[in-house]
């Protein structure tokens, strides 16, 4: 059953028995709520409801003139901010649904949505796991180091001396920017995600979300924790693009050990 009302959706699974464990999706960068569209028919073969919301300035919510990654940082900090409220309002919503287990709720984000999702599951302690896909943390080194997209367009405005702060009228350097990020920045975040099982995977070679940003991340991540390194689609020059469809069946295994962990017992004893 799907449920839309243009700015989010519900799926819930049609052959299984409520209440149903439920999977918060959000998409990345300049994409839209139906991204991550790959996941839906095997998160409901496996009996997870879903449910996505567009990013501020994304899908339903685009504006014209308006951008989440612009040279109004300010901007940018309160669509982050709004957006993470928004995700916390999504399992507001959730707690009125009979049909959603409300002690199950995961979190599965991707690029964007990946370094949105740091914060989200860290301020956010009704979600039981969270999966990161293609995300990053350390704005300085993600505006020093990407080297296709947003970041890397920001960082050649700022080399070429066209970003000027708004009150003081001067340049600003990437360490400047990077500070004006600080409150978003999922560094400070990812590891109050713990004692919450966390799962990280990135691309090997990544031009847009750079490895030296992945790394810190998964460094900066607590216990427990699964950190995955995995190779780009071979026909996608940025590198960025994984096999997301592959790694989902390893995720829903993932946050069905620490859900259903009779289930997964007697998994092993077949095994």
């Amino acid at each position: 059953m799907l449920e839309f009302d243009g700015l989010n959706f519900l799926v819930i699974p049609k052959k299984s028995a409520p209440p149903f464990p439920c999977a918060i999706l959000m998409h990345g960068y300049s994409s839209d709520k139906i991204q991550n569209s790959y996941a839906f028919p095997t998160l409901v073969e496996r009996g997870y409801a879903i449910i996505a919301i567009d990013a501020e300035y994304h899908g339903d919510r685009k504006e014209k003139g308006k951008d989440l990654l612009s040279l109004d940082f300010d901007s940018n900090v309160k669509a982050f901010i709004q957006t993470i409220i928004d995700l916390r309002r999504t399992i507001d919503y959730l707690e009125y649904r009979n049909e959603i287990d409300k002690e199950k709720i995961v979190y599965l984000g991707s690029s964007m949505g990946a370094i949105m999702g740091a914060i989200f599951c860290a301020v956010e302690k009704r979600v039981k796991i969270c999966t990161l896909f293609q995300g990053g943390g350390d704005w300085k080194l993600m505006l020093k180091d990407s080297q296709i997209g947003p970041l890397a367009e920001l960082r050649k405005a700022i080399l070429d001396g066209k970003v000027i702060d708004s009150h003081s009228k001067q340049k600003l350097t990437i360490s400047d920017v990077a500070e004006k990020f600080k409150l978003i920045d999922p560094i400070h975040f990812i590891g109050e995600i713990s004692p919450r099982p966390l799962f990280i995977a990135n691309s090997k070679d990544d031009k847009v979300v750079p490895n030296s940003s992945a790394k810190i991340l998964h460094e900066m991540a607590k216990e427990p924790k699964i950190t995955k390194w995995v190779n780009p689609i071979p026909i996608d020059p940025t590198r960025h693009s994984i096999a997301m469809w592959e790694l989902i069946t390893e995720s829903i295994n993932f946050w069905d050990k620490y859900l259903f962990p009779q289930k997964d017992k007697e998994n092993d004893a077949e095994r």
